[in-house]
């Protein structure tokens, strides 16, 4: 069972590369995990190899494209009222940017199945679908665990940041590699760092008891910048939703063109994101 696109590639960065699952197409997680049963020659070993990393170091860039397409389109659908063409158009760049990756990824299992002799062949291929077979409930039980993450992130319609996916390329890793026990626990752990379970706090935030600190304008611009650097490593979701208010608070002030207001809900800020200022 493979996992779905839709729900690992929001968690796993790179899972644009979604397995094209075909008959007697082996896997390279097949050859690996197997590597001692199917008995593999010294050279067979080197040209695995070769392919394999030729591949990987292809599919970075043509993966970069998918998720960039996919976040263009994705900003396309929040839009209050979108522009159908311009979201047509877009997801027609998407099938182009997935379709580019699945050819690599279908030349690239053509070209590892060659490197087998026939009974490795025969052999990969019963052994794959014991794995398969095995590996049905717990690749449904880290499906469903990052549909819940994927869901969450979702709902406060926000991207995620370099530290996110950083932890979902690692599961990623481990999930190809067909370490799929780890994957699991790699998802529980990110889950309670996350705060999936926490409960939300519908509290409003009252900005107007915080110092407004420096509102010189250079200042503030700085202090933003400063703010705006931290905000992309945050995961907690709770922090997240209260940086949202925060968030909407700034954009008031600022059309108000209250310095004073800004530099209230800056001082909140990097006080939740432990941000040193000058005195």
């Amino acid at each position: 069972m493979k996992p779905s696109l839709i729900v690992l590639s929001f968690l796993l960065s790179g899972s644009a590369a979604m397995a094209l699952d075909l008959p007697r197409l082996i896997q390279p997680e097949t050859l690996t995990t197997h590597r001692e049963a199917l008995a593999f020659t010294p050279p067979q070993e080197a040209e695995l190899t070769r392919i394999y990393e030729s591949a990987k170091a292809d599919a970075a860039p043509l993966e970069a494209a998918v998720r960039s397409v996919q976040a263009s389109l994705g900003e396309t659908l929040r839009a209050t009222s979108p522009e159908p063409g311009a979201a047509e158009a877009k997801f027609a760049k998407l099938l182009d940017a997935e379709n580019a990756l699945k050819q690599l990824q279908f030349k690239t299992l053509l070209a590892l199945r060659a490197v087998l002799t026939p009974e490795q062949m025969e052999k990969a291929v019963t052994l794959a679908s014991r794995d398969t077979q095995a590996n049905v409930p717990l690749m449904t039980t880290i499906e469903s665990k990052a549909q819940r993450l994927k869901a969450a992130f979702d709902s406060l319609e926000i991207k995620p940041g370099p530290v996110l996916e950083s932890k979902g390329a690692h599961i990623r890793g481990l999930i190809e590699s067909g370490d799929l026990a780890t994957a699991d626990g790699a998802l529980d752990a990110l889950a309670k760092e996350v705060g999936i379970d926490e409960p939300i706090d519908e509290a409003t935030i009252d900005f107007s008891q915080q110092s407004p600190g420096v509102t010189d304008l250079t200042v503030l611009e700085s202090r933003f910048r400063n703010v705006e650097t931290a905000v992309k490593d945050v995961i907690y979701l709770p922090h997240l939703r209260q940086l949202l208010q925060a968030r909407d608070a700034l954009e008031a002030a600022k059309s108000a063109e209250d310095a004073e207001g800004v530099g209230r809900v800056l001082t909140w800020a990097e006080t939740l994101l432990d941000i040193k200022t000058a005195p």
